[in-house]
């Protein structure tokens, strides 16, 4: 029966899951292995872990808590909630991918690079986080509203599952759509605050997504139906990202790159290139995606593989599929190079040459340690006086040549 059927399915998830936390312990114990300790002292520091924990599980959760809301609030219209459900499971592999994946690679280097106050690592990481958001999630929300018909009836037109049911289920799913690229975003721009150990931030921007949300969706749940739950969810999570941009570039945690300007219009372009074949293929081969036709299915893959083709063609064309622009070698260990001048005054442009320059280049790629070595000057004699100026002096030049405190190590040999 489908009663047992329904069974047979959860029981196949509770095991996939006991399943994968057997994966996660194999492979990280090396680096952590479980321990089952009855401790009912509550320290400092578990004390400020639960007190960051709790806003962080509702600002991270935002996405999950309207939908949550939103079918609560569509239990008053038959039927409403396995419309709503239908359509979140498709946009949730898409917000999966852009979103959270994106979100949850980033946020440990971006952590790591704030904590070695390496800021313009900080700002990489920041930028190409947001870059590679938009280039998933784009063209996926451009995908979910222009063939979203299509797409519920492959994948679950079958049945019982009406053409009814699938216009309804579509209707929801495209306007989740227009929402598909906040969604994603908003996992990125929390972590800019998590990073920093704020928590709470993003918490008052969670709690004012969710009350939006909720007061568009009752104020018009009666005039329009169970389709204002979709709306009103993209439209809350746009002003969530909108009130994110504000804070972040208003207490300047973001500073956005001239280059990330461009690469959006690329992806802009590559998606509208994508959207334009997306549109001619379906009408082109509207049969074969039809709600009766047995095999439609098979031709959806065949549709969303081409275009994703043409997609990812088209981006690789205007140069934003290069690797190396993501990769961050925050965690790979860098070489030392440790070198030092003598403040003897006087510098000159053999200094500049043979070791300022190369001091400025070296720290790009290399974990710099620059030393103004007084203690070697003092094998002749120096007036002390004229030996303090002179450190300074030395100092003040490797900044002016453009050595960087926040990437290299400077200090005084005298003073270690």
């Amino acid at each position: 029966t489908n009663l047992e059927i329904a069974k047979q399915l959860s029981y196949g998830v509770t095991f996939a899951g006991v399943v994968q936390l057997f994966f996660l312990i194999f492979f990280t114990y090396k680096y952590y292995k479980p321990k089952l300790k009855l401790n009912l002292k509550i320290t400092s520091k578990v004390k400020i872990f639960f007190k960051k924990l709790i806003p962080s599980i509702l600002s991270s959760g935002v996405t999950q808590i309207n939908i949550l809301v939103g079918t609560i609030i569509a239990s008053f219209q038959s039927g409403a909630v396995s419309y709503l459900y239908y359509a979140d499971r498709v946009y949730q592999i898409n917000l999966a991918i852009a979103g959270i994946a994106v979100s949850t690679v980033s946020l440990p280097v971006l952590s790591k690079a704030f904590k070695i106050k390496n800021y313009s690592k900080v700002i990489n990481i920041q930028n190409k986080s947001i870059q590679l958001s938009l280039i998933l999630s784009i063209p996926a929300s451009l995908g979910l509203i222009i063939a979203s018909e299509e797409i519920v009836s492959g994948l679950f037109g079958y049945g019982s599952f009406s053409e009814k049911d699938v216009k309804m289920t579509s209707d929801a799913l495209m306007f989740f759509g227009f929402g598909i690229t906040a969604f994603a975003l908003i996992k990125i721009l929390a972590n800019f605050f998590f990073a920093r150990d704020n928590t709470k931030t993003p918490f008052y921007i969670s709690v004012l997504i969710v009350f939006t949300n909720i007061f568009i969706s009752l104020s018009f749940f009666n005039r329009v139906g169970f389709i204002i739950i979709p709306i009103a969810t993209s439209i809350s999570t746009w002003l969530g990202v909108i009130v994110y941009f504000f804070i972040l570039n208003r207490i300047n945690f973001l500073l956005l790159q001239k280059k990330l300007f461009l690469n959006t219009g690329k992806i802009i372009i590559s998606s509208i290139i994508m959207s334009i074949v997306l549109i001619l293929i379906i009408e082109k081969y509207e049969r074969y995606l039809d709600y009766n036709y047995i095999y439609k299915s098979f031709y959806l893959l065949i549709v969303v593989g081409f275009v994703g083709i043409v997609y990812l063609l088209s981006c690789y064309l205007l140069g934003l599929l290069k690797i190396r622009d993501y990769k961050t070698n925050l965690w790979k260990k860098k070489k030392i190079v440790f070198s030092g001048v003598q403040p003897t005054g006087n510098l000159h442009l053999g200094n500049y040459l043979g070791a300022l320059k190369n001091f400025v280049s070296l720290q790009k790629e290399m974990e710099c340690i620059y030393c103004v070595v007084d203690l070697h000057a003092i094998t002749s004699f120096q007036k002390p006086n004229e030996l303090e100026d002179n450190v300074f002096e030395t100092v003040a030049s490797f900044l002016a040549t453009g050595i960087d405190p926040n990437k290299s190590l400077i200090f005084n040999q005298s003073s270690v």
